[in-house]
């Protein structure tokens, strides 16, 4: 069973960059791969619990590289992308992803430090949204701890829009259900 969210609140306590950060080029790495439809490799990226078994970690990696091919073959392929600053509260509607059964923040991790960075994205079906990535850094290495994918709230109909968004996404991803195994 993975953490699948919409509507979440990024975490606070990370730190939001739009520039040269320790965790951009992790970030630059992830979104090469996302463009390039890569996504067992952008999956790789992940933060796992370190107490997955082999089998649960296989499931996980699937299920989250599912989900980002679900999530781009809804929104369209990525025509453009820019680091930007954090979003402004409540302008935005998010779906996102994580590794586990609840929501993990870096605290969870044994982390010594974290950060998010953002992306502006211009896709081919859904148009403008935003990209952030939760990263934490651990054991010398910076892992994602969280995808988000928004989507403006300004939108005629956005609310509406959200729901079937989302709808189709998951629909289109049979390994993002949550699991009843452990």
């Amino acid at each position: 069973m993975r953490f699948v969210t919409a509507l979440i609140a990024v975490c606070p306590l990370l730190l939001g960059v739009a520039g040269d950060s320790a965790a951009a080029p992790y970030a630059d790495r992830f979104m090469l791969l996302v463009e390039a439809h890569r996504f067992e490799e952008a999956a790789d990226a992940f933060f796992y619990p370190p107490d997955f078994t082999p089998l649960r970690l296989r499931r996980e990696q699937a299920a989250i590289a599912g989900f980002l091919a679900s999530l781009f073959k809804v929104a369209g392929d990525i025509t453009t992308q820019t680091k930007d600053l954090p979003p402004g509260a409540n302008t935005w509607w998010d779906l996102g992803i994580s590794a586990g059964d609840r929501p993990l923040f870096p605290r969870d991790t044994g982390a010594d430090n974290s950060e998010s960075v953002y992306f502006r994205v211009r896709c081919t079906q859904e148009g403008q949204g935003l990209v952030t990535l939760n990263f934490v850094h651990l054991r010398g290495n910076w892992l994602l701890l969280r995808f988000v994918f928004s989507i403006p709230r300004s939108a005629d109909n956005a609310e509406g829009h959200f729901d079937e968004f989302t709808r189709k996404v998951f629909s289109g991803c049979s390994a993002c259900q949550p699991s009843k195994e452990t």
